[in-house]
Parts: structure tokens; sequence; C-alpha cells
């Protein structure tokens, strides 16, 4: 009889036991999630804890939840923003993204209001005519312009030069349109010429890579959507390392 009550308080304790977690001089109980720094913890039925394993910047290196480091400079989450020619956009996840165009050294753009083309002055946002080219003259005061051969005045074929075709529209000759982030021309033969910038793609930076809006992917053991506004939602599981 006494070895049946010892061995039934030994259960008892056991499983009491078991209906908590014990982790860094604090005790949770079963199913319940929490917070270690940065991580995301849970506390199993076995009276184990799984944690997310993200690495913390540490409190004096002045990092913030909600912000991205660049080159000295603090950006916020979804905040869009320049590095030269380039195009940056700061992740959910504080990592900034950026275009990879080579810039031009040396190039002064104090006098980025207008563009200079052969003699002429164009305000920024002009489109003109270079011959047989569209040219539009950008922010920067760069002017772009098509590259067509022109055929030599006076035996020019405008058969169809009232409309222009460009990805499934029609516009009308010298109408200006955008295309993504570059803007467009219809020119009078019916040829489309556009700006040529990278554009900073629409969707969710996540671990370096780039998802689009309403993709759904995986991270660790947690499931997520890439949301309208560039930002990732996901379940919150504690993941226990190497689980998918």
């Amino acid at each position: 009889m006494i070895k049946l009550a010892i061995l039934t308080c030994l259960f008892l304790a056991a499983f009491a036991a078991a209906d908590k977690c014990h982790h860094k001089s604090k005790t949770y109980k079963t199913g319940q999630m929490f917070k270690d720094d940065c991580n995301l913890c849970f506390c199993g039925a076995n009276g184990e804890v799984s944690c997310t394993k993200k690495f913390c910047h540490p409190p004096h290196a002045g990092y913030s939840g909600d912000v991205c480091h660049h080159k000295g400079q603090v950006y916020k989450v979804g905040e869009a923003f320049k590095d030269d020619c380039n195009r940056c956009f700061c992740g959910s996840n504080n990592v900034v993204g950026c275009t990879k165009m080579l810039c031009p050294q040396h190039v002064d753009y104090s006098d980025s209001g207008v563009c200079h083309h052969k003699g002429q002055v164009y305000k920024a946002g002009d489109s003109f005519k270079d011959d047989c080219n569209s040219c539009f003259c950008g922010v920067n005061g760069m002017v772009a312009c098509t590259r067509m051969l022109c055929p030599p005045h006076g035996h020019v074929d405008y058969s169809d030069s009232g409309v222009c075709h460009h990805k499934g529209q029609v516009y009308k000759a010298g109408d200006s349109f955008s295309d993504e982030c570059n803007k467009c021309f219809c020119g009078e033969n019916g040829v489309v010429g556009c700006t040529k910038m990278a554009c900073i793609q629409r969707g969710c930076l996540v671990n370096n890579k780039l998802y689009k809006q309403g993709e759904t992917f995986m991270k660790d053991c947690n499931k997520c959507v890439c949301g309208a506004r560039g930002e990732a939602v996901c379940t919150m599981k504690g993941c226990i390392h190497g689980q998918s």
C-alpha cells in the first residue's frame, strides 16, 4: 500500500512538471508562447522549449525593429530611397534591397531640372523628337531616346503612324504614358520610346529573396503571404531546429 502511494505521488509530480516549461529562470505553461530577445519561443507538452534562432542585434547598436541601416543612414521599413543612380527599399526584415546599375562617375547633376541635347534645352519631363526617334528628358538631367535607324528625309513611310501598340495597349501618336517606373512616348511613326530605368519591384523582400504580392512561401516551419504593402505576414509557430 505504501509503495502504491509513493508511485502515485511520483506520477503526479512528473505530470505537474510536464505541464510547465522552465527557460532562463522563468516558468511558462504548456502551449504558452513568449519572447526571448528578438526570438519567439513555445512551451511544448513535454516541458521542452523550442525557439526561433534569429541573430538579435545588441541594444547598444542602435537597432530598431522597424528601420534599416544603409551607409550611415537610417530608413523606415517600407521606405524607398536612392543610392547614387540606384533605387533601394527597406524591407520588413530590416534588409535593404537595391537595384545594381553601374552609375556614371563624376557626373554633375547640379542643373538636374533641365536636359541639354544637340544644342537645345528641355525641362525635366519634356518629350521631344530627334529625327525619327522619340526622346524624353529625365528628372536627373539625362536624355533617353529610341535608337531607330532613320530613313532619308522625304522617303518616310507613315502608313500606320496614327497609333502605337505597347504591351497590349493602344496609344495615339504624341501620347505620353508610364510603364512601371519608366516614362514612354508614342512617336508619329508608331514606335514607342521609353526610358530604361531599373524599377523597384513591388513585393516582399525576405531573407534576400523577393516574393510577389499575394505569393505564399515558407519561413522555417511558418507559412507566410506577401501583403499589398510589401510586408510579409506569417504564422507564429515556434520552430524546432531542422523542422520545416
